[in-house]
This record gives structure tokens, C-alpha cells and sequence, in this order.
């Protein structure tokens, strides 16, 4: 299953979006999160 996402990061405020099939291993890639959104469709 892939993600579409859309994150801001705690550690360099940057704005990161794109797709993922493991949003768990983005997420801690990234770092501490200020906000995020994602899609999932099964």
C-alpha cells in the first residue's frame, strides 16, 4: 500500500511531500514532525 504525504519538520522546519510505501520509515527519516497529512487508498 503506498502513502501520499505531507510533512513539516521539527528539526529544519522544511516542507517535504511525495509518496511512500512504508510512511513509518519516512517519518523517522525526516524527524521530529510539527504537522502532517496523509492519503491512503486500499
Amino acid at each position: 500500500m503506498f502513502y501520499v504525504y505531507i510533512l513539516k519538520s521539527l528539526k529544519d522546519e522544511n516542507i517535504y511531500f511525495g509518496s511512500t510505501n512504508d510512511l513509518r520509515n519516512r517519518l523517522s527519516e525526516i524527524g521530529g514532525l510539527v504537522w502532517f497529512r496523509y492519503y491512503r487508498e486500499s
